[in-house]
């Protein structure tokens, strides 16, 4: 590995660098090489792992420089995204070594978390992220939305949201997920390009989502991005599902509107998809739940790139307390040992303290779930996560790391 190096993708190979993309994650599109695609948006830093003995990158990845709401508090943390080698380089550990390099500029550039979502969670699990949230996705008959409609009365109107105008639901998407955890910061690129991208199956990539908002007067109370998707058959016009990716409100008033607006659309499809944080809210308005799926999928993953500065960072309930945590961290050595947290009214200061005796015992990716809220400190306790080692107590973690809902309903 002595002969490699990580640097940006050379001018000449950003072509290259979309047909790894295509061949690891959408090959039933055929070779691309020599066709013109669309460059994603935004783009992203690239990166590559270039052998010196070879001109072409063994492997690639991108980054994106973003901020997020965790414990109401802006953090900047990196996305990191497209993480490929072709066929011919795999298994030659390039891609320990590319996520090792990605860290090492992370923690540079003072990102407090990186994120990701995997294309398997147990191979980055053993380089330290974990599991950050969960998603429910509730599917039924349209026709079971019906009860939205009886109850809501409509004192306010529908209207579509065009591209140049989504920063209009800033507000209300700000609103919706202030007290949740790991929230991605949107600019109007990110909402027109991420937020909003063209969904498809099958490597076909160009079903570009509607989006309606629910106002009164001149401001937005809720909204909804969707998708229709075809019939099994396809013998017909009509669309099988209306599939709702993301939904955001500012009251019970707000959500009946959106369902109701749902449920306006029977004529059109038979069925619904909604697809939600894990909160109990949508579930305990349906009159027929026992007629309704819930699938619960996993979200992306999370890790702490440098304990010391991002717990340091983190706002904490206003208490006064000290705690020493040993962390094991096989994969970034600056977070292997034993670090104490003082938290003065709020204000926390993490430091390395080797010489102390640990009052918990925890790995990397424990802790990064631990700090966004994902997962409580009982949880983790259960399920031998975490180890208490002295006078400290369950409740005590649990009041320096509260639980929270993770939002994050899109991928990057």
């Amino acid at each position: 590995m002595n002969q490699i190096e990580y640097k940006p993708i050379e001018d000449n190979h950003h072509g290259l660098f979309s047909e790894y993309m295509q061949y690891a994650f959408r090959p039933v599109d055929g070779d691309i090489s020599n066709t013109q695609k669309n460059k994603r948006k935004p783009e992203g830093d690239k990166r590559g792992l270039y052998a010196k003995t070879m001109d072409k990158p063994v492997s690639v990845c991108r980054h994106y420089w973003l901020s997020a709401n965790i414990r109401q508090k802006s953090h900047p943390i990196a996305g990191l995204t497209s993480v490929i080698s072709p066929p011919k380089h795999r298994n030659n550990g390039y891609i320990p070594h590319l996520l090792s390099e990605c860290l090492e500029e992370y923690k540079e550039r003072n990102r407090h978390f990186a994120l990701l979502w995997p294309f398997e969670y147990k191979f980055y699990k053993s380089f330290g992220w974990e599991n950050t949230s969960y998603r429910r996705v509730y599917t039924g008959s349209i026709s079971h939305l019906s009860f939205a409609k009886e109850k809501f009365e409509n004192d306010g109107y529908y209207k579509k949201i065009e591209s140049n105008d989504l920063d209009e639901l800033n507000n209300i998407f700000q609103q919706h997920s202030s007290d949740q955890s790991l929230v991605i910061e949107r600019d109007i690129d990110w909402w027109r390009h991420r937020v909003c991208r063209t969904r498809g199956k099958g490597g076909i990539r160009d079903a570009k989502p509607f989006v309606y908002a629910w106002y009164q007067g001149n401001k937005p109370r809720g909204y909804l991005i969707y998708t229709f998707e075809q019939a099994d058959n396809g013998l017909n016009h009509r669309a099988g599902t209306l599939n709702v990716h993301e939904i955001c409100y500012d009251s019970i008033k707000s959500l009946l509107a959106i369902l109701s607006f749902c449920y306006n659309h029977s004529s059109q499809a038979d069925r619904f998809k909604l697809t939600v944080p894990n909160t109990d809210v949508l579930y305990d308005l349906f009159t027929e739940p026992d007629n309704i799926t819930c699938k619960l999928l996993t979200g992306p993953m999370v890790r702490l790139v440098d304990v010391t500065q991002a717990l340091s960072e983190l706002q904490y309930p206003s208490i006064d307390k000290n705690i020493t945590i040993s962390i094991s961290d096989e994969f970034a050595e600056w977070n292997n040992g034993i670090f104490t947290l003082n938290i003065n009214n709020g204000t926390g200061s993490c430091s390395r303290n080797p010489n102390s005796k640990a009052d918990i015992n925890i790995d990397i990716g424990a802790l990064s779930q631990l700090a966004v809220g994902y997962r409580s400190a009982m949880e983790l306790v259960n399920s031998n996560r975490m180890e208490l080692n002295s006078e400290i107590s369950v409740t005590d973690i649990s009041k320096i790391f509260p639980e929270k809902t993770v939002f994050l309903t899109h991928r990057f």
